[in-house]
């Protein structure tokens, strides 16, 4: 779902808007954008405001730190595949409610980790994706600081959010607190049952390096059917040496 999107944006007091059609009628203005990418970037695209790189032209996007920001995308999906379908924002920055049809599919509160939802029961034939971007700053109000908290002048409101911390400013670069889809979105489908994670991991090695033990951790999502049976099977191969591991599992996650 990278490429074309249309987005909206205002720093006054938000509508409760679900669709394009909420956001027009709310006296917003859609325009096109690119995903990725973020919300500077998007103005600049637009003709909205100047090259953010240039002279002292960051300073004046203060203001952006209160938007709120609208993204859309449409997309069809004709013939569905089975399984659950899953939407994934690799990059979301960063408060974010994601609205499939005009249902609520999940909400996001962290640009650094893949956020994922199940939008099985939201999909369509023809289907319209809004993401409501909250403005972090706005956010962080929400929480409570004691004294003695370790964190710079700048950056005070960035404690309890997981955003990138140079956005507050850092030596590398001014303050700006953006907003945006900064990485690929996608929609998947996976089976009812599979595996979410998995994790080899080296326990110890022998001197001639011809014996080692290994731990391995896995998640899984399985089918909630009261008596199912499971079995996790690990076929591993390095250079002339292989071994099986075949258990049963007794929970959806765990250590083999």
């Amino acid at each position: 779902l990278t490429g074309d999107w249309e987005f909206a944006w205002t720093d006054e007091t938000p509508p409760d808007a679900r669709s394009a059609t909420a956001l027009t009628a709310a006296g917003l203005t859609l325009r096109g954008c690119h995903v990725p990418g973020n919300l500077e970037l998007d103005l600049q695209a637009a003709g909205q405001i100047g090259d953010p790189f240039v002279g002292m032209n960051m300073a004046g996007l203060a203001f952006l730190e209160r938007a709120h920001a609208w993204y859309v995308r449409r997309f069809d999906l004709p013939q569905r595949p089975a399984g659950r379908a899953e939407l994934v924002f690799d990059g979301l920055d960063c408060y974010a409610d994601v609205y499939l049809n005009g249902v609520h599919v999940g909400s996001g509160d962290n640009m650094l980790v893949p956020q994922v939802f199940d939008v099985s029961a939201a999909l369509a034939a023809q289907n319209e994706l809004v993401v409501h971007l909250r403005p972090a700053v706005q956010e962080a109000r929400q929480f409570d600081y004691p004294p003695l908290l370790g964190a710079l002048r700048s950056n005070v409101e960035s404690l309890y959010v997981r955003k990138a911390p140079h956005m507050y400013g850092w030596d590398i670069m001014p303050r700006a607190v953006s907003a945006g889809i900064w990485r690929p979105v996608r929609l998947q489908f996976r089976p009812t049952e599979h595996l979410d994670d998995v994790y080899l991991q080296t326990c110890s090695l022998s001197a001639t390096q011809d014996r080692a033990d290994l731990a391995l951790t896995y998640r899984a999502h399985l089918d909630p059917t009261p008596g199912a049976v499971y079995a996790l099977r690990l076929i591993a191969t390095c250079g002339a040496s292989s071994f099986t591991l075949e258990e049963r599992l007794l929970f959806e996650a765990g250590t083999a």
